[in-house]
């Protein structure tokens, strides 16, 4: 299922493998991203992806798509906020740990 929207997005759930969300602003997952989102697909860089946990099939923000999966399978299980940093997707946890 893809879901299309212009602003921002807040799902309380899972988003799961098929589901694809795909928004103008920043995303917001009250849960488990483990299908397909792409936040500011107008171009805008200052958008976020924020989940309760994250392994998602693909991520993007504007132009830029997370490229290393390797770096995705060895997050913690813990609530992430990614956003562009130096043209750059940097991931970080909500507790600013390491």
């Amino acid at each position: 299922m893809t879901a299309r929207f212009t602003g921002h997005v807040i799902v309380f759930g899972d988003v799961n493998p098929g589901g694809e969300i795909l928004t103008t602003g920043s995303i917001f997952i009250w849960g488990k991203l483990r299908g397909s989102v792409h936040a500011g697909m107008d171009g805008s860089e200052t958008e976020v992806i924020c989940a309760m946990e994250l392994n998602p099939i693909k991520l993007r923000i504007a132009n830029t798509p997370i490229k290393n999966n390797k770096l995705l399978r060895k997050l913690k299980r813990k609530p992430v906020k990614i956003r562009i940093d130096n043209s750059k997707l940097t991931i970080n946890y909500w507790d600013n740990k390491k």
